[in-house]
């Protein structure tokens, strides 16, 4: 299988499942913005990161609901679904593609949310070690112990043991009720709360996520926040300096 080939068939099939995304929010006037490595992907390399294989767009909490409430009807005969993935919802396609006799699927787009942290520090540590508790919690199979640190493993083991005698329904619940818990009060910042384990305690200041500006991303241009220099430097530290070249690799997409 030609690799290069097989790079701009995933990009080519999520371009189109941004641009019917983009397509629902501007037709409702629902404000959203690319984030992490679709963010990342427009300042860097004005598209998709070459080794990049979803897209990831981050919304406020009020414009998620309002785009689960609609998106059943733009839903209805595409070759897109519904989908959530533990804490983690979004479009992905319903069946799998045929690449040179290769079943390619899993090849989504995820809506991350903000909800407000609490200014107070204390508060919002405690606020996110109940959401890494409910994490661990959801957490089935194998765990790429790697990813963490001695004291995230003791979490991630404990939660996971906790986990089994809850169902994920019921720890989901309770995860968006964590997550909403400031979301009435007037808060100076927010977090991304459904985000991965690594980055999801980073706070941004209200004004980072309020104003959006168009970028160029492959053929077309997407909103992303204004300051994203602030989010993208919390997320990657230096974040024009690619990778090495062993962790330049597809993460996402399942191939058969």
């Amino acid at each position: 299988m030609d690799n290069e080939e097989f790079r701009r068939f995933v990009h080519g099939k999520l371009f189109e499942l941004l641009q019917f995304t983009d397509g629902i929010c501007k037709k409702e006037n629902i404000p959203y913005s690319l984030i992490g490595g679709s963010m990342l992907g427009a300042v860097r390399h004005n598209g998709f990161i070459p080794w990049d294989d979803d897209v990831d767009i981050v919304m406020k909490r009020e414009d998620f609901e309002k785009f689960k409430r609609v998106a059943g009807g733009y839903l209805e005969g595409t070759p897109f679904g519904w989908c959530r993935h533990d804490r983690v919802e979004g479009i992905e396609y319903k069946e799998p593609f045929d690449f040179e006799g290769v079943k390619v699927s899993h090849l989504c787009l995820d809506v991350f949310v903000l909800d407000n942290a609490p200014d107070d520090e204390k508060k919002f540590k405690k606020q996110i070690f109940a959401l890494k508790k409910l994490q661990g919690m959801m957490k089935k199979g194998k765990v790429d112990w790697k990813k963490y640190s001695f004291k995230g493993k003791i979490l991630v083991f404990g939660t996971k043991l906790l986990g089994l005698f809850r169902s994920k329904k019921s720890i989901l619940k309770k995860y968006e009720a964590v997550s909403t818990k400031y979301n009435g009060m007037q808060t100076k910042r927010k977090f991304i709360a459904n985000d991965v384990y690594a980055t999801f305690h980073i706070p941004y200041e209200n004004y980072v996520v309020d104003e959006l500006v168009e970028h160029k991303f492959e053929s077309g241009t997407f909103p992303i926040y204004a300051h994203f220099d602030e989010i993208l430097t919390a997320l990657y530290g230096d974040y024009m300096t690619l990778p090495p070249e062993s962790e330049r690799v597809f993460l996402h997409t399942d191939t058969e």
